[in-house]
């Protein structure tokens, strides 16, 4: 398959000549622990238990719990009384988003989670919908009021699962009640530059999908929907040592089936060139 074989609804990325690897470090519980007896203090969790579990410690009550992940440092918390169903009473949107910004960003920087490299900050609402015995939408609004955090280096975006920061609020009893809050950031000890190859090497991965040579040789028309150049992190659960560009991309195949996947943008060789081995990619 090659570029002409793909339907492109975004124009195919410029990539740079060089693009950073970031070394990234994992913070050990002792360096969490501050936040997580923030976070526990913030969610008035009382009296809790500690236990262990696979992927890291969490510290539970009736309450809700903290937990940390020991593969990445992520730390996750949440209340136990989320309300019922996904709708939600908000008042004055505009105002709501002002307010929510301030309080995530004093939570952050109380439990010292406001880490280096933090990009764009913004508010979202989660969107219900209620639908009938056929599908059609009766009723629909806002959901959970979501402040998010992505993060870059070099003015590279991090891409992936692996750096982000959300902090979910509900209104409770009148009035904005923050109920849970997700923080994944490996800390970057060292940047290198690595050579890419330009974009003809960068879409390799892409071009020669099996998934996705397949459908075409079977007739079924690709199209690419959005495309961008980044570091790929991996998910909490997952240890992580390099951070190395890659491609996220989405897209359709014929008219009803969504990919999304990351393709790494420069060669194994590239990588080992400047002393490091080549990221694990998931699909």
């Amino acid at each position: 398959m090659d570029l002409h074989d793909i339907e492109w609804r975004v124009s195919p990325p410029d990539v740079p000549g060089e693009l950073p690897v970031a070394l990234v470090a994992t913070p050990s519980y002792e360096e969490r622990l501050h936040a997580v007896r923030t976070l526990h203090d913030r969610f008035e969790l009382g009296e809790t238990i500690e236990v262990d579990l696979p992927d890291g410690v969490a510290h539970a009550s009736h309450r809700g719990e903290v937990q940390y992940f020991s593969a990445s440092g992520a730390v996750r918390a949440r209340r136990a009384d989320a309300l019922p169903d996904d709708r939600r009473e908000w008042t004055d949107q505009e105002q709501l988003s002002a307010s929510l910004l301030d309080d995530a960003g004093e939570l952050l920087r109380a439990a010292r989670l406001l880490a280096d490299g933090i990009g764009d900050v913004d508010v979202v609402h989660d969107q219900w919908a209620r639908l009938n015995d056929v599908g059609k939408e009766l009723d629909s609004g806002p959901g959970r009021a979501v402040v998010r955090a992505r993060y870059s280096v070099d003015g590279f975006p991090f891409i992936g699962a692996g750096a982000k920061t959300r902090l979910a609020y509900e209104p409770v009893g009148g009035q904005p009640t923050l109920t849970r809050v997700f923080h994944v950031h490996r800390p970057v000890t060292e940047v290198r530059v690595v050579p890419t190859g330009g974009a003809d090497r960068a879409l390799t991965g892409l071009l020669r999908d099996p998934f996705l040579v397949e459908q075409h040789e079977r007739g079924r028309r690709v199209t690419v929907c959005g495309i961008e150049v980044g570091l790929l992190t991996l998910p909490a659960v997952v240890p992580q040592r390099i951070a190395a560009p890659a491609l996220a991309v989405t897209g359709m195949v014929g008219e009803e089936v969504r990919f999304s996947r990351y393709y790494q943008a420069v060669s194994a060789f590239a990588l080992r060139r400047i002393g490091l081995a080549a990221a694990h990619l998931p699909h």
